[in-house]
């Protein structure tokens, strides 16, 4: 019964704020008990999919998705897929690049002013605080916006829950100042093409500067998944830090 319950609502045959039948009209048309009834509903509720309310307007519903807890959701399960080492590091890093590289390309094509606005503030940000020390929240903060300036609510979805397993498990305790510079850098470089509204180079060097991030998270047991940040801090001051 759970599972044709679910299958209505997620067909849309049964859709937000309707009302089910009470629990003796349901056992009538599935052929089955009212304690049956009720551990199917309890099920419907763990899974967000109905909600009971008491009342003279109360009863059973068939609840709208919250897109908050379906990013909480698959960020527990990352996390746990993680933590058992079912799915690696490399992985994770993989499909981001997967998702973000093609997500700066839509926000060259597809940014409003306003989002430029808000991505031109968090560079400026992040340029200034970069010479303090590490400071992620503006790093994370550039990314989620050229998400939101893609137009694709799938996006933020899914590489939120992917960037914050990989900050809480795997993200080393400290880096160089001067990678910090250079993220900030990176993103400028970014911000700039989507400005442009240059598609091609807005990805390009959006994987570029993935591709940098890698030296900033831990394989626990395997070590670095890049070139360890001690030797880049070492490098000559006059090139690059990850060029």
């Amino acid at each position: 019964m759970a599972d044709q319950l679910r299958e209505a609502i997620v067909t849309g045959s049964l859709r937000p704020g309707d009302r089910l039948p009470i629990e003796p009209e349901l056992s009538t048309i599935f052929g089955v008990s009212r304690s049956t009834i009720r551990e199917a509903l309890r099920l419907l509720s763990s899974q967000d999919l109905v909600s009971t309310s008491r009342g003279i307007n109360g009863g059973t519903f068939v609840m709208a998705a919250d897109p908050a807890k379906l990013r909480e959701y698959l960020t527990t399960r990352l996390g746990l897929l993680s933590g058992a080492q079912v799915i690696s590091i490399r992985e994770l890093l993989e499909a981001r690049e997967m998702f973000e590289v093609p997500a700066a390309r839509l926000a060259a094509r597809l940014r409003t002013d306003d989002e430029l606005d808000e991505l031109t503030a968090c560079v400026e940000e992040e340029t200034v605080l970069a010479e303090r020390g590490a400071d992620l929240e503006p790093h994370r903060a550039f990314h989620s916006l050229v998400l939101k300036a893609a137009k694709n609510q799938l996006l933020p979805l899914t590489v939120e829950p992917i960037f914050q397993v990989l900050r809480t498990r795997f993200l080393r305790p400290a880096a160089p100042g001067r990678f910090w510079r250079e993220t900030a850098h990176d993103h400028a470089q970014i911000l700039r093409h989507i400005r442009a509204g240059d598609e091609d180079a807005a990805a390009t060097a959006m994987r570029h500067h993935l591709e940098q991030l890698s030296q900033v998270y831990v394989d626990p047991g395997v070590g670095p998944v890049a070139e360890p940040l001690t030797a880049l801090a070492s490098r000559p001051a006059g090139g690059r830090a990850f060029g």
